[in-house]
């Protein structure tokens, strides 16, 4: 199974190589193409569609016109991988969240606690660690009610190589439930 960056990339590497096929027939045949930006490719675009119109051989011009109409399309297709891409949940995100988790450590005492509103609402928790204030925006904070769950003062306890994290405070002592799926 072919992967998103590489469905994104295959229409924006065809339609790039369709763009230079434009500029060197143009150049061919005495027009001054560039490679830029939109503007230039809008300039393309125009003198292709009058190179087409006043070709003398039918199959120059169906040829033409072929190249004319694939570069929008591909510009289209391109913009619709990418969404595709961005608003689609993969299980390899999934796994690849679970094991970047899975690989982070950190202890220490919860200074803080809010909704990161510069960055998407994300439930957040200062850590002291003794060496000093970090932020951690985890989505097991999100998951179920565990924001719910931690309060200022408690200590926070999330070894390398687990998926679980731990509350202490006088009172209780809490196992943060996960909702990290990977079927792999």
């Amino acid at each position: 199974m072919l992967d998103i960056p590489i469905l994104f990339l295959i229409p924006m590497l065809i339609t790039f190589g369709i763009t230079v096929w434009v500029f060197l027939i143009l150049d061919k045949n005495g027009y001054s193409p560039s490679l830029g930006g939109n503007v230039t490719t809008f300039q393309n675009l125009s003198d292709l569609l009058h190179l087409a119109n006043r070709a003398e051989s039918i199959k120059k011009k169906i040829k033409y016109y072929i190249l004319f109409i694939s570069i929008p399309v591909g510009s289209i297709l391109t913009i619709g991988m990418f969404f595709f891409a961005i608003t689609n949940d993969f299980p390899d995100d999934d796994c690849n969240a679970l094991k970047s988790f899975r690989n982070r450590n950190w202890n220490g005492i919860i200074v803080d606690k809010y909704r990161d509103k510069q960055n998407h609402n994300y439930h957040t928790i200062s850590l002291n660690t003794g060496k000093g204030v970090y932020r951690i925006q985890e989505q097991i904070l999100s998951d179920f009610d565990n924001f719910e769950l931690i309060e200022i003062g408690d200590s926070i306890s999330k070894n390398r190589g687990e998926i679980i994290v731990n509350i202490f405070n006088k009172e209780k002592n809490i196992e943060l439930k996960s909702s990290y799926v990977c079927d792999k």
